[in-house]
């Protein structure tokens, strides 16, 4: 299992903690990335972050993205 833990300003959503998370003073866990060994994104391989934004690779091929997609920079 891959644990993610983000801290800092989450204006945008750049976080991925929910729209309510403004600012996270404190590393806090992501929870769609703790559900455990049978959800599919347990194996991250590759975390990019920009700015706003952040994208996680996982083995099985699978992306996941979040944060400000201005310009499309979420690639959705």
């Amino acid at each position: 299992m891959t644990l993610v833990y983000v801290y800092g300003s989450g204006e945008c959503d750049e976080l991925g903690l929910g729209d309510d998370v403004n600012q996270v003073k404190k590393p806090r866990k992501i929870p769609l990335f703790s559900l455990g060994p049978g959800f599919p994104a347990n194996q991250i391989i590759k975390l990019v972050c920009g700015g706003m934004h952040t994208l996680a690779l996982c083995s099985n091929g699978v992306v996941f993205s979040w944060g400000g997609n201005d310009d499309g920079a979420l690639g959705r």
